[in-house]
């Protein structure tokens, strides 16, 4: 799976999001600093149950506050 997602640009930020993604491995990764408000990142998340751990992670991330889109 590939998404994007906004996380708020202050410290804890990326490690609240990681613990969101939960025990999934992260095969890619790519932090673009926004402004002082909000950094934007790409993540390729490996899934082992399709498309329902897929929609059950979106709906999860955005449960979290993390906007995010799925770019798969």
């Amino acid at each position: 799976m590939l998404l994007a997602a906004e996380i708020p640009e202050r410290p804890g930020s990326f490690r609240r999001f990681c613990e969101a993604l939960g025990r999934r491995g992260v095969t890619e990764f790519n932090y673009r600093y926004g402004d002082d408000r909000s950094a934007h990142i790409f993540v390729g998340v490996q899934l082992r149950h399709g498309m329902a751990e897929r929609l059950e992670l979106l709906d999860k991330l955005k449960s979290e506050g993390f906007p995010v889109v799925d770019l798969t």
